[in-house]
């Protein structure tokens, strides 16, 4: 299936190709990236600033939406399934060389931050990295970096409301006051959608942790929990998201007896999230 292009602020999921886009759009971006949750505030963001944006759930996609249109950038998730982002990548740079053209800048989107990470980016042939969560203003510098004709963007945005999330500590308020700041229509609804999203398919990825935790499959716990650590991050679940990296880190030395253990403070630490969450929706519904 190839990407799905989708113009800035309220344009319809499938959108115009990247060649036709009007003179307004910044310039065209191809978000890959399988997550839904960390689609959701990428694409967000990027279309409040003015981007035309095409998403791509894994490495295939990605390669079909660049033979079929033209982007600027290349925003690349690391792991997905099917093709990975170096895989990808990979790909990408052996068909620029043989065919001659320019090559794309390629920045890694990443939840992992430690420099060797950051190595294998570049080794891989991306041009520049991006850890998860990443702020509106490191998304802006690296923007301004590889795309600096757009100049800065002036998106929409408001002083976030004065409200706090039932549980304090469970959630990191800088993180939720910043998707709030964007705004639509003069509503919040980046924050809501995410959020509404969480709620819908973090149970998934916790159940899909647990099974892979009981049938000892590392791997599985490892791509699980990488994938829990990076939205839970996106939401501010910092705690749950530090749990989160401390059993992958375990699955990826195959130690799946310590990842059963850490299993239990993470489907704790969730639900406590969850309800965190679901109380801000409540005080969310209630300002609308």
């Amino acid at each position: 299936m190839a990407g799905r292009t989708q113009e800035p602020a309220e344009a319809p999921a499938v959108s115009k190709p990247a060649s036709t886009a009007p003179a307004a759009v910044r310039g065209n971006i191809l978000l890959v990236e399988d997550n839904l949750i960390n689609q959701q505030v990428a694409l967000g963001i990027l279309q409040l600033q003015g981007y035309s944006v095409t998403v791509a759930a894994n490495g295939r996609e990605a390669l079909e939406a660049l033979a079929l249109g033209s982007f600027d950038l290349v925003l690349m998730d690391c792991h997905m399934p099917e093709m990975d982002g170096f895989e990808c990548t990979a790909e990408i740079r052996k068909r620029e060389q043989s065919l001659g053209g320019k090559a794309i800048p390629i920045v890694a989107l990443t939840a992992n931050a430690m420099a060797q990470d950051r190595e294998e980016c570049l080794n891989a042939g991306m041009d520049d990295y991006l850890s998860k969560p990443f702020s509106m203003q490191t998304l802006q510098e690296m923007l301004d970096r590889w795309m600096p004709q757009a100049g800065s963007a002036q998106p929409q945005v408001a002083a976030p409301a004065q409200v706090q999330a039932r549980g304090p500590g469970i959630l990191d308020r800088q993180v939720l006051d910043q998707l709030g700041t964007l705004r639509t229509n003069g509503r919040p609804e980046l924050l809501a959608r995410t959020i509404d999203l969480y709620l819908v398919e973090s149970p998934k990825l916790v159940q899909k942790l647990k099974q892979a935790a009981s049938a000892n499959d590392a791997p599985e716990i490892a791509r699980s929990a990488h994938s829990l650590k990076s939205c839970s991050a996106n939401v501010g679940a910092t705690l749950l998201s530090r749990y989160c990296a401390d059993i992958e880190a375990s699955a990826r030395r195959s130690d799946t007896k310590e990842a059963r253990k850490l299993f239990a403070r993470i489907e704790t630490e969730h639900g406590r999230v969850q309800s965190a969450l679901s109380a801000e929706v409540e005080l969310l519904a209630s300002e609308a």
